[in-house]
Order: structure tokens, then sequence, then C-alpha cells
């Protein structure tokens, strides 16, 4: 089954834009599903595909694998945010689907995260004097905007594989940025420990993301949209279902 979709009524599927934080200048680009224009796909494909970090192709993800995910439709959301002037960059994608199978309704998931940079400063909760600035923290915290803003819901999931190294280093780290373990759903997801943040609230003044479902364009400046009138397209959502992924 395809991927649940956010709402969008933009006629475009590519959002860029900035976010100033803590002393540094975070470019993002997001790509909502279904894509409107075909060379988004090579865009996608072409850099989630070849994203390695000391050597290593990030969570062995190569471009067939990309390319298959767009064809199936088994993505909703792709997000890319990089720290202006500096080679740090954070990616991943978020997938809407119940994998708790819990016959209640869909969850968002966070999935393909992948950070690069020179060096470690992945989820710090501040940003301290001399680093290189927080593109996860900041990629985060835009999927759960867009969650919360779009879907009006007020959790957010992932998965993390159940290993010694991870269960060591990334759990205490999602846990400090208000993540915590779904022991339930972790139970019906083996080899995996689940992780949920709750209590997800709008924040406006961070990023607003209701031009998506607005029927006017808008164009982003600086973090905040500002309206533009276009000649607008309109688009007929299909219900869909969602038909699971996994390595």
């Amino acid at each position: 089954m395809p991927a649940l979709k956010f709402e969008n009524n933009t006629g475009q599927s590519k959002f860029t834009g900035i976010i100033n934080h803590g002393g540094f200048e975070y470019n993002y680009v997001i790509y909502l599903t279904p894509l409107t224009n075909p060379n988004e796909k090579n865009e996608i494909v072409s850099y989630f595909g070849n994203r390695t970090y000391k050597g290593k192709l990030c969570l062995d993800i190569h471009e067939t694998d990309i390319s298959n995910m767009i064809d199936v439709d088994d993505l909703s959301a792709l997000l890319i945010v990089s720290v202006n002037g500096i080679n740090n960059v954070a990616s991943g994608s978020l997938q809407i689907f119940d994998w708790c199978n819990t016959r209640k309704g869909y969850d968002v998931w966070i999935n393909d995260v992948c950070k690069i940079s020179p060096d470690d400063v992945i989820l710090q909760e501040k940003t301290i004097p001399g680093s290189t600035g927080v593109p996860v923290d900041i990629m985060f915290i835009l999927m759960e905007q867009l969650v919360a803003q779009n879907l009006h819901k007020t959790n957010i999931k992932l998965f993390v594989e159940d290993e010694p190294s991870n269960a060591g280093f990334l759990v205490p780290r999602y846990k400090k940025i208000g993540f915590e373990i779904d022991k339930v759903c972790s139970r019906k997801n083996p080899g995996s420990i689940v992780m949920e943040k709750k209590r997800l609230q709008p924040n406006l003044n961070f990023i607003d993301f209701s031009f998506l479902n607005s029927t006017q364009q808008k164009q982003i400046i600086g973090g905040r949209y500002i309206k533009r009138k276009t000649n607008k397209r309109k688009i007929v959502k299909k219900k869909t279902y969602k038909r699971k992924y996994k390595k």
C-alpha cells in the first residue's frame, strides 16, 4: 500500500527556505510526494542514493533503493538541512503509515536519517561556541512542525535498529530531544527499537506551514512565508493506503 500524503494545495512539491537559529543559518529543502516535477526525482535519487560518511554509504541505501521507494510510493516527504557555509548536512524522510498495526490510524515515521559533517555534533541540545551547527536538530523540528501543523497530530515516531551501538549512542541522544521508547510497538517490530515523541505543538514562530493548505502559493524568505498570487492548478487527492517497505 502506498504512503499516505501531507496536505498540499500549492501545485508544487519542492520547497526551499532558510532558518536562523543559535547563531547559524540553515538552508533546507523539503520534497512532498507525489512529485510534480520529473526532475525532482533525479535530484532526490542523486542525493539520497549517494550519501557517504567516512567512506560508507549512509544506511547502505543506494540510488536504486531510493528510485524504487519513489516508484512504489513509499515516501511521504524528504528533507535536507545544511549549515550555510559549512560542510554539515542532515537528511531524512517521512513515511505516513500504521507500522504499529494499531488499526486506530496512522503515525508519521522518521526514516533514513543521515548526517554528513567533518565532526560529530549530532543531536546537541544547544549549539556551543566553535561547533558547526546542529542540522539534525533543525531537521527534526521541521519534521515535527510539518506533522503538528499540516496533519494536526501530536506525535511522531522513529525506528532505531536494536544493536548495542545504537542502544548506547542513538537512543540516549534521541531521549535528550524528547523521544521515549514505545515498548508496545517495539515488541511488534522485532529487531527494532521504536521511539516516539509526544505532545507536539505548532510553533509558527519557527516556521509557518499554513501555505500548504492555502489556495495561494507563498514564497519563502528567511524562514517565513510571503503570500504570492499565482495561477493555481487544482490537485485532486486520491485515497491511498500504505504499503510497507523494509530493507
